[in-house]
């Protein structure tokens, strides 16, 4: 099978093409054209040395977007392709005349189908008081559900489908189209290659990843409660912020309050840099002995994660064979709840993390118990529910 995996978005989502990549490499009759941005070909292209099958990799530039995709495409002759993102340049994708199956991810299922005249208006003045962007939310909410629908049509007329990160989402989205148009492909598989390399320096490593922002995760009551216990887990734990800085979004108020628990003699890691590469974040990821997340669930009335959209930190567990700590009402896929443990609100967290640095076992079993479920996310394990 030749497959066509397109990411031209600015920011895009480097790593589930990374996973798409290896679920689809991992048979070596397979052959793969991936078309990126500059940066994209930069961070990926370590990928021909480590899948099985054939491999190209391949950049378009902007000015010329839809001439270069399909001079591309043409050559290659695809059987299927996976458009990873699409937020931007939808009148170029409907101009596209694609020659085989189209498939869509879609990230947020509100985004694209729950487009209704009420939700737009909401969406429109909820985002207006949020940043003030006026013309962004004029299309965004108004012109650009336009397009959704004549790409959607486009996907379904090509015979390709709409593709979601878990079985949950599956769900939700079936309310809106008929289930046979829905596949699911999880934003990360087990990469067995990064070795977990937990530091063994008696603190115990807990990894938020992801930017870091105001709107998406609660950092200040999790610093709150830190705080509160500092004096029993100052030297028994340490914090790691694996992710850019949104200043936008309430990122320098973050690290503000970082530094004032550093201070007082929590270690507490984070990064400056704009973007991490994915080589470096996987380092340090490994480091880590718990993945946290302190998601804010509820992004705002007509949207929440783990039902109408999901979030990347389940997938990093996955990726790297990790054990974690979520929230109780996140939808938590079945695959991971003997690897994870769940707190009610930050004053249950609190007993939960002290409770894993008395008790060293709990910290075992449920690294035993990760590796054993990442190994349900193996590429060629995924590649079997889609061909």
């Amino acid at each position: 099978m030749k497959v066509c995996i397109i990411e031209i978005m600015p920011r895009g989502h480097y790593t589930l093409v990374d996973s798409l990549a290896r679920i689809f490499g991992s048979d070596s009759k397979n052959e793969l054209l991936i078309l990126t941005r500059e940066r994209g070909y930069e961070l990926l292209i370590p990928l021909i040395h480590e899948i099985p099958c054939k491999i190209h990799i391949d950049y378009v530039s902007g000015n010329s977007l839809t001439h270069n995709i399909l001079e591309k495409i043409s050559d290659f002759q695809p059987d299927r392709i996976y458009i990873v993102t699409l937020e931007k340049y939808f009148l170029e994708f409907i101009r596209l005349k694609f020659p085989c199956q189209v498939n869509l991810f879609i990230h947020n299922i509100d985004d694209w189908f729950r487009l209704t005249p009420s939700i737009l208006i909401y969406r429109f003045f909820a985002g207006l008081r949020m940043t003030g962007s006026f013309f962004y939310y004029i299309k965004t909410c108004f012109v650009y559900p336009f397009f959704k629908k004549w790409i959607k049509k486009k996907v379904l007329t090509s015979g390709g489908k709409f593709v979601v990160l878990n079985k949950y989402l599956k769900n939700e989205l079936g309310l809106y189209t008929p289930i046979k148009n829905i596949d699911v492909i999880p934003f990360s598989v087990y990469n067995h290659k990064i070795r977990n390399v937990s530091l063994n320096t008696g603190l115990i490593r807990f990894c938020i990843p992801g930017m870091l922002d105001t709107m998406r995760r609660d950092y200040f009551s999790l610093f709150n409660i830190l705080e509160e216990n500092l004096d029993f887990l100052k030297n028994r734990i340490e914090l790691d912020l694996l992710g850019s800085i949104n200043h936008k979004m309430g990122g320098g108020k973050i690290i503000n309050e970082a530094e004032k628990l550093i201070k007082k003699g929590l270690k507490i890691n984070y990064y400056t840099k704009s973007f991490i590469p994915m080589a470096e974040f996987d380092k340090e990821l490994a480091k880590a002995h718990f993945i946290l997340g302190n998601m804010n669930l509820r992004i705002h009335k007509y949207s929440s994660y783990g039902i109408t959209k999901d979030s990347g930190i389940i997938f990093t567990m996955i990726r790297v064979a990790k054990p974690g700590l979520l929230p109780e009402k996140y939808l938590l896929i079945d695959e991971l709840k003997s690897s994870t443990l769940l707190f009610k609100d930050y004053g249950d967290l609190a007993n939960i993390i002290k409770r894993i640095v008395i008790e060293p076992l709990l910290l075992d079993q449920l690294t035993v118990a990760a590796e054993k479920n990442s190994l349900l996310f193996e590429p060629s394990v995924v590649l079997k529910t889609l061909v």
